[in-house]
């Protein structure tokens, strides 16, 4: 819950989730697919998915996304965009030298 947002939050956005129930499902599916999707909660034009890169002797603190214009999401597949985000993720994994790449399962 250490980032699970609080009263002392702001919206940065009208969309910015600032209810920490919703934050921990959207926490538990971005820990069973691997990725997390920020849609306009940050920005109002723009949308991004994340994933995980893990590390050997750290526990999480990197991720890469990938950014998107909001108005452009609707032409790009979802799915496919998710699992360019993992890709991504276990590539530098592998080169930051990381054991095991993480492994996650897919949506679809």
């Amino acid at each position: 819950d250490f980032f699970a947002p609080g009263p002392e939050d702001t919206k940065l956005t009208p969309y910015t989730n600032l209810d920490p129930a919703r934050f921990r499902k959207e926490l538990c599916v971005a820990r069973e697919t691997g990725v997390a999707w920020n849609i306009r909660e940050t920005t109002p034009t723009g949308a991004s998915v994340a994933a995980l890169i893990r590390e050997t002797f750290y526990p999480p603190r990197l991720a890469v996304a990938l950014l998107v214009d909001f108005k452009d999401l609707v032409v790009h597949d979802r799915v496919r965009l998710e699992e360019q985000a993992r890709a991504l993720a276990t590539r530098l994994e592998k080169a930051l030298g990381a054991s095991k790449p993480m492994v996650t399962t897919t949506r679809g």
